[in-house]
């Protein structure tokens, strides 16, 4: 019992030093002081200009570290933020920043983050810089009413910076992201939860230089959402009526509804390449191939579409969707379906010829 009660003595003492030493921590070391000394270390060692515009404060939870109300990271010789952090916690060894070592490690937690246009919440980030390599993991992070989580590695800041990541998308609402991404006056918007798989490599420090330099595959798959922007079901419509050289009818949707959309795409050097596409609704199917061009902001789409409801419409219906990606031209493939038409008189014809030339053999033969 008296061991016991030395023990139980000699923890409540570390307890108490411990507790008298991050107050005095708190108290005489102005963590403001750190300001110009982080700047400094992320120019040498990145390149980067590092801006924080708000006083440093101490905090003490979730675990001992430097509150930064506000802070962008800028790359050489651009003008708009690479990345804009609002309400940032650092827990990290910070003495080793004013030694200028070459390994750092640490947790971040960022309330809001801008990344070139893209906004998430409530982020943890991981940290490690070591051999010039900086390493984010793990990354996890709320986007667009969905989720985040990945990896992300990049090296050469001081000259050319390379970056590869592996990141997975779990339930993000599709259109306020593109609408990020592309602008809000996209003529064409998808709506709906998707889940994303993006794992791709480039090189650059500007966004254009980025995008140019993109390689990588990116996987999707929504459910239950709509294309705003175009109306397949009219365009079906549309076709039924120039087969049947009836008059056309005004749309009265410019919407698509869809109960799945899935595909993949294959990018290299910034061009995303896709073979797959597949929308599927309760009265279509539609397969899509082409291209998109993310440093051009360019799109060169054919669709396929499939009528699953009795149409005059035999085989499929060809839609060509051309053009900037902001504003394309949507349009029935008219040469196409002509094709299609005369395929299909011509599979009628031979179909009166065989008839015929079997009731003439028959009659020859006498049956």
């Amino acid at each position: 019992m008296k061991l016991l009660r030395i023990l139980l003595s000699i923890i409540l003492l570390l307890i108490v030093v411990s507790i008298f030493a991050i107050a005095c921590l708190v108290y005489f070391f102005d963590p403001n002081k750190l300001k110009p000394v982080i700047a400094a270390e992320v120019q040498r060692q990145t390149n980067y200009e590092l801006t924080i515009d708000s006083k440093l404060s101490w905090t003490l939870y979730p675990t001992l570290g430097i509150s930064i109300p506000h802070m962008t990271l800028r790359a050489p010789q651009q003008t708009a933020a690479f990345i804009d952090l609002s309400d940032v916690t650092i827990a990290t060894d910070f003495k080793q920043l004013l030694k200028g070592t070459e390994k750092l490690e640490g947790d971040v937690h960022i309330k809001e983050l801008k990344l070139m246009n893209l906004h998430a919440e409530s982020a943890r980030i991981g940290i490690k810089w070591q051999d010039q390599i900086l390493t984010l993991s793990p990354l996890t992070t709320n986007l667009y009413k969905g989720s985040l989580e990945g990896i992300v590695h990049g090296k050469n800041f001081s000259s050319q910076p390379n970056w590869d990541w592996n990141v997975q998308m779990k339930q993000v609402q599709l259109k306020p992201l593109l609408e990020d991404v592309n602008g809000v006056d996209s003529k064409i918007k998808i709506d709906g939860l998707g889940d994303l798989n993006f794992q791709a490599t480039a090189t650059g420090k500007a966004k254009d230089t980025i995008l140019n330099s993109t390689d990588g595959t990116l996987t999707f798959s929504l459910n239950n959402g709509a294309v705003d922007g175009v109306d397949i079901n009219y365009m079906i419509q549309t076709a039924d009526a120039i087969i049947s050289k009836q008059p056309i009818a005004p749309p009265a949707n410019n919407q698509t509804a869809f109960s799945s959309l899935t595909g993949s795409m294959l990018i290299k050097n910034g061009v995303a390449q896709t073979d797959n596409l597949l929308l599927t609704s309760s009265s279509f199917t539609t397969k899509g191939q082409g291209q998109f061009n993310l440093m051009n902001q360019t799109m060169n789409l054919t669709l396929q579409v499939s009528p699953l409801n009795t149409t005059k419409i035999k085989g499929t219906l060809p839609i060509l969707i051309t053009g900037d990606i902001h504003s394309p031209s949507i349009k029935l493939d008219t040469a196409a379906l002509d094709t299609d038409m005369v395929k299909d008189q011509l599979e009628k014809a031979k179909s009166k010829v065989q008839e015929k030339a079997d009731k003439f053999l028959q009659k020859i033969l006498g049956q």
